[in-house]
């Protein structure tokens, strides 16, 4: 299978230093994400965790976010079911743009749980170790 396709061209450090390098997009392309591929995950802040939408999610769940971020093409969501209490989330990148040199995105995000769900909008921009953190 040939790798994803970054929306925007990488920093040529990326590969080496203090960058991360992500060996994989845990099926962001065809518009989920595999929590199962998942192993030994470093910690994510795409969404901040006092967030309606961000409440609910584990580690698995952040990290789902920042590969999102860093791998769909804008306007393209992204769906999966969350590893704790039964929830679905969605992401969805609006826009890429630069701002102070890091690569950012506008997203949307979204939780359901049973018949309730919550929204939120938001920017996440990438740190230079490659994870993504919301500036909010």
């Amino acid at each position: 299978m040939a790798a994803p396709v970054t929306p925007w061209p990488p920093p040529a450090s990326r590969t080496a230093g203090s960058y991360a390098v992500y060996s994989s997009s845990y099926g962001i392309e065809h518009g989920t994400c595999e929590r199962s591929l998942m192993r030994n995950v470093p910690a994510s802040a795409a969404l901040p965790a006092d967030s309606a939408v961000g409440l609910g999610m584990d580690r698995l769940d952040r990290y789902c976010v920042g590969r999102i971020l860093e791998y769909a093409p804008d306007r393209k969501a992204v769906q999966w079911y969350g590893g704790t209490g039964g929830y679905a989330y969605a992401v969805m990148p609006l826009g890429t743009f630069q701002r102070d040199g890091r690569y950012c995105r506008d997203f949307q995000a979204s939780a359901r749980f049973d018949s309730h769900s919550e929204r939120m909008q938001g920017t996440a921009c990438r740190t230079p170790d490659g994870s993504w953190h919301s500036s909010h």
